[in-house]
């Protein structure tokens, strides 16, 4: 039997845009008012900003005084002990409630977890949400991450992704400053 003639080769589709970023007027007001703590976090820790931000948003929306069921406070929700570790570490004092600690302690923890886990992202925020133990274990068994988790670390990828297209003067990015001033 003869065989099938090729299928016609057709182009390939674009990349999809990605989901519009959900951000009311109101968001994009708490988000422009820490950028400058988000930047200089990002700096100093050699995390990517958008990441940092896609990490607020899915933790607190950006809401400084969030407090989760478990206990876990401010921008980032970290949890008393972690937070207390974060501010040892960074010689501050621990306010978890304050945007510039939480961001600085939030931020060292999330760098502490990308080197831990070579640079995999998915495997550094699993260990941000779950704890770095519990997914170091699931490492070393070979199980698969469980479906809750992955949908954590797909929604704060989603976030970043919605970080990355947003336009600078959306969340007040300054142009570098000229000459003379």
């Amino acid at each position: 039997e003869p065989a099938p003639e090729p299928e016609p080769e057709v182009e390939a589709e674009p990349e999809p845009e990605p989901d519009p970023a959900p951000f009311d007027d109101e968001d994009l007001e708490k988000i422009r008012a820490v950028q400058s703590i988000v930047a200089a976090a990002a700096a100093e820790h050699g995390v990517d900003p958008n990441l940092i931000n896609g990490m607020i948003w899915v933790e607190s929306k950006f809401d400084r005084k969030a407090r989760g069921p478990a206990g876990a406070q401010g921008l980032m929700q970290l949890m008393p002990n972690t937070a207390s570790a974060m501010a040892k570490q960074l010689g501050r004092k621990r306010n978890s409630y304050d945007p510039d600690f939480n961001i600085h302690a939030g931020t060292l923890l999330l760098a502490r977890l990308i080197s831990r886990f070579d640079g995999d992202l998915d495997l550094a925020i699993a260990g941000y949400n779950r704890g770095s133990g519990v997914v170091a274990g699931w490492v070393r068994d070979g199980e698969p991450m469980p479906e809750r988790t992955r949908n954590y670390v797909d929604r704060v990828l989603r976030a970043k992704t919605w970080f990355e297209h947003l336009p600078d003067t959306a969340v007040g990015g300054e142009s570098s400053p000229s000459d003379g001033e």
